[in-house]
């Protein structure tokens, strides 16, 4: 074998039915926090993600009630902005909770 055939990822089974009750196959999310505006209209904040665990993946943000989730890019909507430049994330008046982390 040459290691380009080579199996990779991660399966779980279970031991009663033997059926896989999860199969990662590239990478896992990793949840870091929670930007939590205290429903605030004009709310502000920014997070820096250090650099080391910015560099394990692609950086993500998911606002908890728009149901859109942001990558690399960022999402705007009139005055309400999430951004993501490096490894710094921004949310201007959003005011609702978003999760952030890595995948």
């Amino acid at each position: 074998m040459d290691g380009g055939d080579m199996p990779y990822g991660f399966q779980c089974f279970d031991e009663n039915t033997g059926a896989i009750i999860l199969d990662v196959t590239d990478r896992l999310t990793r949840i870091l926090g929670v930007i939590n505006s205290d429903a605030l209209e004009n709310f502000t904040a920014s997070v820096i993600i250090d650099t080391a665990t910015a560099k394990s993946g692609d950086i993500f943000v998911f606002p908890l009630t728009q149901g859109a989730v942001m990558s690399l890019a960022g999402w705007e909507d009139r005055s309400r902005k999430i951004e993501i430049n490096g490894s710094t994330i921004t949310v201007t008046s959003i005011n609702f909770p978003c999760i952030y982390g890595v995948y």
